[in-house]
């Protein structure tokens, strides 16, 4: 018995994408100015736990602007692969990433003899750890770009491309990937005070984790597998110093998504879900 299949429309306007980027794009500005104001110019200086919760009302007005637009395109949270049903699977998913990279590290630091790398090491107190950890996976960055750029912009970039082509995917992907890199110009230009003629460089700094968390999203089409592995990207929270594991951060890259394709693999009889835009109905000429 083949698996059901169930069919996701979205609006062939490209208005909403463009609304959607330019959105995540202001309000990325505006985090810039307001963590410029309260913690001072000096980045490096920022204490990442403040930072996070600092960023949080931002992060709420972009997950509210994407939803919004989802529900004009017609297509819910849900539709996307963020919902209840696939917490779980996603949060088992990345506790077996997690636990597997940090086997590897933790072996590969006793089997060099390497044990002064060992122990959590972060500028904020030890209780902020977990906190901020949490933060980072799912609200103040992870979850929330995952929903915006692999949810959203990812899906209908891929809803834009005929169906029928083979290409459709990896069009979606990479068009993501790149759209990915765009709010993050304002840090480029407004924290580190780069020229415009930088912004090429911020972009494609960006795409290779945007493919990588692509791929991860479109095998899975689970917000929060993709969500919380892009957090861990960015808070690697191991009971070790990663730069002392050489290749660490591609070494868990690759992990996870050949976690992703074990999930798919695990998920081959659920729903399948085809992907395309709102036909055209013509005027009735009665």
């Amino acid at each position: 018995m083949g698996s059901p299949n169930r069919r996701l429309s979205f609006t062939p306007r490209l208005v909403p994408l463009v609304g959607v980027v330019g959105l995540v794009s202001l309000v990325a500005a505006l985090s810039v100015v307001t963590h410029l104001t309260v913690l001072g110019p000096d980045p490096s200086e920022y204490p990442q736990h403040v930072s996070a919760v600092l960023s949080l009302p931002f992060m709420m007005v972009i997950i509210l602007g994407t939803w919004s637009v989802l529900q004009y395109e017609g297509v819910s949270a849900t539709d996307i692969g963020l919902a209840k049903s696939t917490f779980l699977p996603g949060a088992i998913a990345f506790s077996l990433l997690w636990g597997w990279v940090t086997v590897v590290g933790l072996g590969y630091l006793f089997l060099t003899g390497a044990t002064g790398e060992l122990g959590v090491s972060f500028e904020m107190p030890r209780y902020w750890i977990p906190v901020w950890f949490l933060l980072t996976l799912t609200l103040s960055n992870g979850v929330t770009e995952e929903f915006v750029f692999r949810g959203y912009v990812q899906t209908k970039c891929t809803a834009l491309m005929s169906p029928d082509r083979v290409s459709a995917p990896a069009v979606g992907i990479l068009v993501a990937a790149i759209l990915f890199g765009v709010p993050h110009a304002p840090l480029g230009l407004i924290l580190e005070g780069v020229s415009l003629r930088a912004i090429p460089g911020i972009i494609l700094s960006n795409l290779l984790p945007g493919i990588t968390y692509g791929i991860v999203y479109y095998l899975t089409r689970n917000v929060w597998y993709a969500g919380f592995v892009h957090g861990f990207g960015n808070a690697m929270v191991v009971p070790f110093d990663p730069s002392g594991v050489p290749l660490f951060v591609p070494f868990t890259a690759i992990s996870g998504v050949l976690i992703g394709l074990g999930y798919r693999y695990w998920g081959r009889d659920t729903e399948r879900v085809t992907i395309g835009v709102q036909k055209r109905t013509a005027p009735s000429t009665e």
